[in-house]
């Protein structure tokens, strides 16, 4: 757009002297070049015979200029300046608009954080959080930094009272992150607290006294490093596993002899034709392994005895669900036994070899005792605690698993309903079939015999498939993460735990 000087035609009512041309290019088209222009004209003037009039107008088109300028260009009231531990930022006053209740937005002269000799606010906050603090004002979203702490972000947004909701969806993994791992923690110190009860005596006097020096020598592996307590501790699950195969040995017919714990007579021997049965009721064990199951059962019993005697909590040593499991396991041994020293009476009577046979395969409760495990091994404990928070997940998968076991079933049994060949006499039976086909056992028992439904088995398959292993995943994230804050948090306590040990040397 060019200049024209000569047009003097006047356009503006309060400045009827100033050329229509130069009153469009500075109040309407405000073009860059006005600038250039005029000092273009202005060196003209100079050489020109009328200096005095339009050096006169061009002074006033200057002064006007500069007065758009000046009144275009940013002012200080405008602007908040923070001093954020040494850091300068700078915020336009408009943007206080979009968190009208935070504390930034509220602040005023007369605020202790006000310093007025350099007119700006101090904070001793950190200044990198700040930075996507005051983004959020300009963007309207929380953008959350992947490199930095969720309690610090969690922190800063508390302090500066920004709303939780206006964190960005894009960053919704890194600031719930945090809350996880809290989580997580919180939950292995709830375990650690739960078994440190038992170890805390009433009387915190006398916690170095004989009864929690036995105690804790019973159940607490990690009490001390003595010899005895190690020995003790590998010594109780060496004779756990003892206890199970002697157990499992016993049933093999090889292992077994002419009963010698009970006289039988010649009626009930012959009253008896299942072979299994034989073999259980009038054999029995090698002396060798009866003495082995005898010293385990001696040992247990022992052991048992000992650590309801000197568990400084009683009440919550007998809650717990592997000490009850332990007192079931006890006197189904010592049951047994018993049964075992009269077997006539197990032969004549249905009820009491119904109680024998129950206690018999009580006896492999044994096996939980290995849980005893996660006292020492970290790993075992948090697997306790992964499945144990993914009880959620393992109950809808449960809950599917059974939905699509009817539907199957049903499906299949009226598939095959018009064939008489079929195996599918009723829905249970087919329930049966559902269920090893979406285990992928697969006993072959039952199977289908039509189209139809070698379709519905091959669906049922790929359901089952599906089902059973999106759990997994969930619990090995679990798992993960689980043993993860634990490892780290070990990890800490034995650094804090070597720090202060060198502090008193």
């Amino acid at each position: 757009m060019s200049i024209e000087t000569k047009d003097d035609r006047p356009s503006n009512p309060e400045c009827p002297w100033l050329p229509r041309t130069i009153d469009q290019i500075l109040f309407k088209d405000n073009n860059r070049d006005f600038k250039k222009a005029m000092f273009q004209k202005i060196e003209k003037l100079i050489t020109s015979r009328c200096f005095s009039l339009e050096l006169l107008r061009i002074s006033l088109l200057l002064e006007l200029m500069h007065g758009f300028k000046k009144k275009s260009k940013m002012t200080e009231e405008s602007r908040l300046r923070f001093n954020i531990r040494g850091s300068i930022f700078e915020m336009l006053k408009d943007s206080l608009q979009t968190f009208p209740n935070s504390k930034i937005s509220t602040l005023t002269t007369s605020s202790q954080y006000y310093d007025p000799a350099r007119n700006e606010y101090f904070f001793d906050r950190d200044p990198e959080a700040f930075n996507f603090i005051l983004n959020a004002f300009v963007t309207g979203e929380l953008h959350v930094p992947k490199h930095m702490c969720g309690a610090v972000i969690r922190q800063e947004m508390e302090f500066w009272n920004i709303p939780k909701d206006s964190v960005s969806e894009c960053c919704w993994q890194v600031y719930f992150r945090f809350e996880e791992q809290v989580e997580y923690l919180t939950e292995i110190k709830r375990d650690e607290a739960k078994h440190q009860v038992l170890h805390t005596p009433r009387d915190k006097t006398n916690k170095d006294g004989i009864r929690c020096v036995v105690w804790n020598t019973l159940s607490n592996p990690g009490y001390s490093n003595v010899a005895m307590v190690i020995i003790w501790y590998y010594f109780y699950l060496f004779v756990v596993g003892l206890s199970t195969v002697i157990f499992c040995l016993s049933t093999v017919p090889e292992l077994r002899t002419v009963s010698y714990l009970s006289d039988l007579s010649e009626h009930n021997v012959t009253k008896i034709t299942n072979l299994k049965l034989r073999h259980l009721l009038f054999e029995d064990p090698l002396p060798v392994l009866l003495a082995v199951e005898m010293f385990c059962l001696l040992v247990f019993t022992f052991e048992l005895i000992l650590s309801i005697s000197f568990c400084p909590r009683r009440l919550v040593f007998i809650k717990k669900w592997i000490n009850i499991v332990n007192i079931i396991l006890v006197i189904s041994m010592w049951t047994t036994l018993a049964l075992e020293l009269d077997k006539e009476e197990i032969i004549e009577n249905h009820s009491a070899s119904h109680v024998y046979l129950i206690t018999k395969a009580f006896n492999m409760l044994r096996l939980l005792l290995f849980v005893r495990l996660e006292r020492q091994f970290k790993a075992f404990r948090v697997l306790l605690l992964a499945v144990r928070a993914s009880a959620k997940e393992l109950l809808l998968m449960c809950l599917s698993f059974m939905i699509a076991v009817l539907i199957f079933s049903s499906l299949m049994f009226y598939s095959e309903i018009y064939f008489t060949d079929s195996s599918y006499y009723n829905i249970f039976i087919t329930m049966w079939w559902a269920i090893v086909t979406m285990t992928t056992v697969g006993y072959g028992d039952l199977y289908p015999t039509t189209t139809v439904g070698y379709i519905i088995g091959s669906l049922c398959t790929m359901c089952g498939l599906l089902i059973l292993a999106l759990p997994v995943a969930v619990i090995a994230s679990n798992f993960s993460s689980y043993y993860a804050c634990n490892n780290y948090r070990e990890r800490y306590i034995n650094f804090t735990r070597r720090n202060n040990i060198s502090k008193s040397d």
